[in-house]
């Protein structure tokens, strides 16, 4: 229940948020966010308290340096948008300093720091743990294979899963002309079946091992993007969205009835809390990866197939280095110009010209959405080779070891 719930509360945000931008305005659905966490706050007051250990108190370093680690490290995928993930597409400024780094992107020094500040904070919990004072976690949780198998194949669901619902409504909007309803629409049939999936098999695991509804989770979640990324077009409606859509949300479904019961199954009792915080951990690092990641590959590519496009047409065969460039000086002049005057210039152009410039944009958009879903398929991929190390069944389904009987007092 608990991974359904969060599943299907990540797919209707953006069709209610579609629904109040559509209807009333963007500014109502910052509002609904205070609305939203205040029933939160709410609920969180009813939530019983277990009984409190006073011999364990809250480990302050491992918590700044877990914080700073995974910060920098997803600092630098979304900064990759924008400077590229390894060589520079434009000079990191900050303030009125240009700031020198080798040619090379903020990216990888940013999320090499941040690896080695989560390896400072390995030791230090070892640290801790050697001198018998409480850490942030205990280390060997890590190498527990069941568990980070089921967390790293979490991971990259949550990855696959939030670069899609990113893409498709920024898709949907600027490059069909859907509204924002018409948006939440299209991922409708996603949610629906990730509710009513994640709600209704759990109980499948009785009678097929989690490890194999996992998997096929994962399939028909690769299998839905492939049919979306073939029927990728231009001129697309939001009933050419309800097949592959329906798809995907079918193996979340499966997935997500399953992965948490059999990820926490693995570590003993006194665990859950530190497996359960670790397992969310991972998810959301995923989430927030897949979001920039997808995100790069999507907006990045636009720009550069609209380059090549209009080299193309005048004849010219430019570098790649050169062709970067442009792309990139395309996108900072367009960044300035206000949908109004976009608008405005767009008018004023002769029909010939404004088909022509339809065109070269609809090409471009339709490539970068390919693009970003064939690198969407290839994380679900990566998430199916995690998962074929992950247990076959629950810790406590398994049978007991055989042995002689206990005799009798």
């Amino acid at each position: 229940m608990f991974g359904g719930v969060q599943a299907t509360g990540a797919a209707v945000g953006p069709i209610l948020g579609g629904f109040l931008t559509s209807f009333l305005t963007w500014r109502v659905g910052f509002g609904m966010h205070v609305v939203i966490m205040t029933g939160a706050v709410i609920l969180g007051l009813r939530i019983r308290e277990v009984r409190r250990d006073e011999t364990v108190k809250l480990d302050i370093v491992g918590t700044i340096l877990s914080a700073v680690g995974l910060a920098l490290v997803v600092l630098g995928v979304l900064l990759a948008g924008r400077y590229g993930f390894f060589e520079a597409r434009r000079p990191l400024v900050i303030g009125d300093t240009e700031i020198d780094l080798f040619g090379l992107s903020p990216t990888p020094f940013l999320i090499m720091l941040g690896l080695f500040v989560l390896v400072g904070l390995v030791h230090w919990q070892r640290r801790l743990q050697h001198t018998g004072r409480s850490p942030l976690l205990r280390v060997h949780i890590l190498r527990n294979t069941g568990f980070m198998t089921g967390a790293g194949t979490d991971a990259f669901r949550q990855l696959a899963l939030a670069g899609l619902l990113f893409v498709v409504p920024v898709y949907a909007q600027q490059a069909l002309g859907f509204s924002a309803i018409e948006s939440g629409l299209a991922i409708l049939p996603f949610s629906a079946a990730v509710f009513v999936l994640s709600m209704t098999t759990s109980n499948l695991a009785e009678r097929i091992a989690p490890k194999w509804l996992i998997l096929g989770g994962l399939g028909l979640f690769w299998l839905g993007i492939v049919v979306l990324r073939g029927v990728i077009d231009f001129d697309m409606k939001v009933t050419d969205f309800i097949l592959p859509m329906l798809i995907m949300g079918v193996g979340v479904g499966l997935f997500v009835a399953q992965i948490v019961n059999l990820t926490i199954s693995q570590v003993d009792d006194d665990e859950r809390n530190e497996g359960a915080g670790t397992h969310n951990t991972f998810r959301e690092l995923g989430g927030a990866l897949g979001t920039a990641v997808i995100g790069a590959v999507f907006l990045t590519t636009v720009f550069a197939g609209i380059t090549d496009s209009i080299l193309q047409s005048d004849g010219i065969d430019a570098p790649q280095a050169e062709r970067a460039q442009l792309a990139t000086a395309l996108e900072d002049d367009l960044s300035k110009v206000s949908p109004e005057d976009g608008e405005a210039w767009f008018a004023d152009l002769p029909e010939d010209v404004a088909v022509d410039v339809i065109g070269t944009v609809g090409a471009a958009q339709v490539d970068s959405m390919k693009a970003a879903l064939a690198w969407t398929a290839w994380f679900v991929i990566l998430g199916v080779l995690v998962a074929t190390f992950i247990p076959g069944r629950r810790r406590r389904d398994e049978p007991a070891p055989r042995g002689p009987k206990p005799a009798l007092k």
